[in-house]
């Protein structure tokens, strides 16, 4: 069974919208956590993604996650439209994520923007709470 990283992963990927901001040829960029130092230049739009917390219901294996999903780009108004495009996939979704993961619920819970001057980089983190069942099902 695949991660739910890797299900995340697949969704955004499959969306033509998505696809076609983060796409360099075969590559897509979408990163965990941080943007890769040689992957920076190669592209305006970076969508960057981490578990920020977990909290297992141990019984039922049930998994209750947070996830921030980080849209990134060289304008505001890109990193704006990137963000909109991730709410549009995600937010309040139920189903079989990126076709690997039975994902109950996933839910917007937060959104912030922030900039990177030195990188010339606008972010806008979003946070999304899964619901899901483990591995031990």
């Amino acid at each position: 069974m695949a991660t739910i990283q890797e299900a995340l992963f697949n969704a955004l990927k499959s969306d033509s919208a998505i696809s076609t901001k983060v796409k360099v040829g075969t590559f897509y960029n979408i990163h965990s956590i941080n943007i890769p130092k040689n992957k920076l230049d190669t592209c305006s739009y970076h969508i960057l993604y981490q578990k920020i917390t977990n909290n297992p219901i141990n019984e039922y294996d049930l998994q209750l996650p947070f996830f921030q999903i980080t849209a990134c780009a060289d304008t505001y108004s890109k990193s704006q439209s990137l963000a909109s495009d991730i709410i549009r996939v995600l937010d309040r979704y139920k189903g079989n994520l990126g076709g690997q993961r039975d994902v109950k619920a996933c839910v917007l819970t937060n959104e912030t923007e922030f900039q990177d001057q030195e990188v010339g980089m606008d972010y806008v983190a979003l946070t999304f709470k899964l619901k899901y069942f483990g591995d031990n099902v």
